[in-house]
């Protein structure tokens, strides 16, 4: 991950520096969730399209939701089993771009990340 960057609405998102980024997250959801990933930017739209995300080393298969947003949501769902301490979340990207005159790799730049009881 790279560091935290002020948005224009007074939130922050981060970019993905690599082609993995990967963190521990304390949380008590178990059964079946809902994982949504906000992307407040991207690199180039196939690295959006390749991304994958796994809890515990389980992919979660990942779909673009439907919205009027400006940015990017990405959903899935899955079935977590309880859990003690923390789960490991990891981001692949099929790849990294370096910006025209910048000079570090960016991915995505991800504003929010939750894990949610599935409402039926």
């Amino acid at each position: 991950w790279s560091v935290p960057e002020r948005m224009p609405d007074g939130t922050s998102a981060i970019w993905m520096a690599s082609t993995q980024a990967s963190l521990l997250a304390a949380t008590a959801c178990a059964g079946d969730v809902t994982v949504t990933l906000t992307l407040a930017g991207a690199m180039a739209p196939d690295i959006i399209d390749g991304l994958r995300f796994e809890i515990d080393g389980h992919e979660v298969a990942l779909r673009r939701a439907d919205g009027t947003s400006a940015a990017t949501v990405l959903q899935g769902t899955t079935t977590l089993t309880p859990a003690q301490g923390f789960r490991k979340l990891r981001l692949t990207a099929p790849r990294t771009v370096v910006p025209k005159g910048g000079d570090r790799t960016l991915a995505v730049m991800l504003s929010a990340l939750t894990i949610a009881p599935l409402r039926p």
